[in-house]
């Protein structure tokens, strides 16, 4: 498997070649630190690196690349092929697991991921195409309703059919979400459209806030038993021993996390460790947006019950999530969500989800901001282990957004400043 984040040679330009530290088409090497990567005479962090590799990486795939993957599809007739993956497997959220939340506040079945198919990705102008020994699927461009990426998978959902999740066995599932963000971009500029945002939807411009349907009803607690205080208790203390090994933990702002009221936790997100971080050392008793595929197994589900998590489908509108966040702050217990939506890829804070503002303007609950910093060197995307880092938490005062008084778009701007202020001191 080639790397998930170095999928461009810097100095031949080759996808997906470097392995370890050398890029096996060239044979050059580069050497990578917490802070970038470095290569001949130069050195790029790891945003401007990002930058790099979007703005050279072709969606086209180059002539002789193209012509040596052709005869993989030979059989299925697809005419001038802009690009064709490596091998990989299709997975389709076709299966249907149940979910019962903590303390019973509330139940639904989550839509997770099963095996579809394995063969390869084909790219054209107006349609894509998954491609094996025995089905070829077509899909157009136009259809598309979200593009982002799920761990090691490219994830795709068109409208008004299940996601689709692809693995790419020899690529970086990076590569191909950017591919589909320029492919997005020309299909959309020639019918003199923009797109805004690639998930949780697609969106050409910035919704109105108007109001969501919040349901204030108080819905059935059942108080935990002895054995599931013992139980939290245990994974609590596992997880704070855990992360011990690896935290040099510095804590600023502490007082304004509120006692007698709950709130709404908004978080940038950095690592994988951010919310186990928060749980730990902020408050334990915050529940935690989670995406849905997150669930797909049941010793997943069981650990995220335990921990509060909130289960929503990240790439359409989801109602329930919405009712179970009403849910929780009703019978006391904060939430926590990360408005960036996923995993930033190079430790530079993201552009908020417009979702995410529209519900936290509707909710009139108080907003704590924390800011997150260093967990990008702890433990990046692409990482399997973390590092031994400090790692800093700054709680700011509590507040609230006030609806109708600036348009979503603003309110978004101004959070996203917010953050960048604190994080660029």
């Amino acid at each position: 498997m080639a790397h998930q984040f170095f999928f461009l040679c810097p100095f031949c330009y080759c996808e997906d070649s470097i392995h370890g530290s050398k890029c096996q088409q060239c044979g050059k090497s580069l050497s990578f630190n917490e802070n970038g990567v470095r290569y001949g005479n130069k050195f790029k962090n790891y945003p401007d690196f990002l930058k790099w590799m979007k703005k050279n990486l072709n969606v086209k795939l180059d002539p002789q690349h193209l012509r040596s993957r052709l005869p993989w599809i030979s059989h299925s007739k697809i005419r001038n092929p802009i690009r064709i993956s490596n091998i990989a497997v299709m997975r389709k959220g076709t299966y249907n697991a149940p979910f019962t939340c903590y303390q019973n506040l509330f139940r639904r079945t989550l839509e997770v991921p099963a095996f579809l198919d394995k063969g390869y990705l084909a790219l054209s102008d107006k349609f894509f195409y998954f491609i094996s020994l025995t089905e070829i699927r077509k899909f157009p461009i136009s259809q598309l309703s979200c593009v982002t990426t799920n761990s090691q998978y490219l994830e795709l959902k068109m409208r008004k059919e299940p996601f689709y999740q692809i693995h790419f066995l020899k690529e970086s599932p990076l590569k191909y979400e950017l591919i589909f963000q320029k492919l997005l971009n020309l299909f959309y500029k020639e019918i003199g459209k923009k797109v805004l945002e690639y998930q949780p939807a697609i969106k050409l411009e910035p919704p109105k806030c108007h109001d969501i349907n919040l349901q204030k009803t108080k819905q059935s607690f059942s108080a935990p038993s002895t054995w599931q205080l013992f139980l939290e208790l245990f994974l609590f203390l596992n997880m704070k021993f855990f992360l011990s090994f690896f935290l040099k933990l510095y804590i600023r702002g502490r007082e304004y996390i509120p006692k007698t009221y709950p709130f709404i936790a908004i978080a940038n997100h950095q690592s994988i460790l951010d919310p186990f971080i928060i749980l730990t050392y902020l408050k334990k008793d915050i529940g935690f947006l989670t995406k849905s595929t997150s669930f797909s197994h049941w010793i997943e589900r069981f650990f995220l019950k335990y921990g509060r998590g909130i289960p929503t489908t990240r790439y359409q509108t989801d109602p329930d999530a919405i009712r179970n966040i009403v849910s929780f702050i009703n019978n006391g217990i904060s939430v926590g969500i990360f408005p960036e939506g996923e995993r930033c890829w190079d430790g530079e804070i993201q552009a908020f989800k417009y979702s995410v503002i529209r519900l936290l303007l509707q909710l009139r609950v108080p907003i704590v901001p924390i800011i997150i910093e260093n967990t990008f060197k702890l433990m990046p995307r692409w990482s399997k282990l973390p590092k031994r880092k400090e790692v800093r938490l700054t709680v700011c005062a509590p507040f609230c957004l006030v609806p109708n008084l600036f348009s979503c778009h603003n309110t978004k701007v101004w959070l996203e400043q917010f953050f960048r202020g604190i994080l660029e001191k």
